[in-house]
């Protein structure tokens, strides 16, 4: 095989694990990273794990005191759900409860995505997941953000297809003398 098709061939390759591995990354497990303001100016801030099955794992969500509400340290102690656009922690025992909305799916990813006006923590009711009774306090999604952050398997395979055009640019640089003798 001659140089210059091996090493199109190289490049192709490269290239096709590039493009492969942008919609394998979009659909790993990600860490959301979680800075909220309520609308009492008390924080929300902390992380969560959302998985490509759509399950939450690894939370630690920390609230401060304020409308009535102690400060809660939501953490995988207490309990989780979710839905396409929505998370539900519980704390221990219960007490209380935090209900995140988003703008798009998680699935979607950070890029314009967003806490939408509905998310609110609640306490001391048997309806908290309905915000009826009992207290209650919203986020102010002005001064809210959620990032992403991409898991392990996701950066191997960014810097496998980076490897790849590499390796192939150096065959190519090295092939290019061996050709001029």
């Amino acid at each position: 095989m001659r140089p210059s098709t091996f090493t199109s061939l190289a490049l192709g390759a490269s290239a096709m694990v590039c493009a492969l591995s942008a919609p394998l990354a979009a659909s790993a497990d990600t860490k959301w990273l979680v800075n909220a303001t309520f609308t009492d100016g008390t924080t929300l801030t902390g992380y969560f794990t959302y998985d490509v099955y759509g399950y939450v794992y690894h939370w630690n969500l920390v609230t401060q005191p304020g409308s009535g509400l102690s400060g809660t340290d939501y953490t995988t102690g207490g309990s989780t759900y979710s839905y396409s656009s929505e998370v539900v922690f519980d704390a221990a025992g219960y007490s209380q409860e935090l209900n995140l909305f988003t703008t798009k799916p998680l699935t979607a990813g950070s890029v314009g995505n967003s806490f939408t006006s509905a998310s609110y923590e609640c306490q001391y009711s048997s309806l908290c997941s309905f915000p009826i009774g009992g207290d209650i306090r919203y986020l102010d999604v002005a001064e809210s953000s959620i990032t992403y952050v991409p898991e392990p398997t996701a950066w191997a395979l960014m810097l496998l297809g980076v490897a790849g055009v590499g390796w192939a640019a150096r065959r190519r640089a090295a092939s290019v003398p061996a050709a001029a003798h």
